[in-house]
């Protein structure tokens, strides 16, 4: 089971919501995230930078541009206005994940460095 823990007090998206379609994730088949939530103020460019390890073992780290890793993963174009938002991305996990427990964080600032959200989870796939 995919566990989150979102958002912060003074980040930018509020009211923040994470759905994972199925849960667990299984290799191989169509994996669906949502994302719901209040973007509080206009957002035209930034960061996002996540860290993905799995079974306890030293986390991979990157750091992408924000509008480019949303125009990829979700087809979604810079500038995010300030309103409410659902943002949903679909991808065909591929066989040769490793059954086993994962755990991320991804974090997003926007042009300014101010924090727009945080994210932590843990996720175990099976066979």
């Amino acid at each position: 089971m995919c566990v989150c823990c979102l958002g912060m007090k003074n980040a930018k998206f509020q009211n923040i919501k994470l759905d994972y379609f199925p849960d667990p994730p299984v290799p191989g088949q169509l994996m669906t995230a949502v994302l719901t939530g209040t973007n509080t103020e206009l957002v035209t460019n930034g960061y996002l930078y996540t860290e993905t390890s799995f079974n306890n073992n030293p986390p991979i780290k990157e750091t992408l541009d924000l509008c480019y890793a949303l125009s990829i993963a979700a087809e979604i174009d810079c500038p995010l206005p300030s309103k409410d938002f659902r943002y949903e991305m679909s991808n065909t996990l591929p066989m040769a994940i490793v059954p086993g427990n994962y755990s991320g964080i991804i974090k997003a600032a926007d042009q300014t460095n101010n924090q727009l959200f945080c994210m932590e989870g843990k996720c175990s796939v099976t066979n």
